[in-house]
């Protein structure tokens, strides 16, 4: 199960984004539904398209993701 707490937070989603189990799997809206402005959606489509075209910064490792997330917490 992905979901944690209180049902409004996806484990594994490096950025709010980039699955880290399988980094080519990205979510656009999923994690900040609750901020709400098409504005988010937009810039998480940029930036997904940016890594698969790779003009954006490469991502970092599932370990580095990881990490960052356990940090976050």
């Amino acid at each position: 199960m992905l979901q944690e707490g209180n049902g409004f937070n996806v484990q594994h989603l490096y950025k709010g984004v980039w699955y880290t189990g399988r980094p080519s799997l990205s979510f656009i809206g999923l994690h900040n539904t609750l901020m709400g402005p098409a504005q988010v959606f937009e810039h998480q489509a940029r930036a997904i398209c940016a890594t698969i075209q790779g003009t954006g910064a490469p991502l970092p490792s599932r370990v580095d993701m990881e990490a960052a997330l356990a940090q976050e917490r």
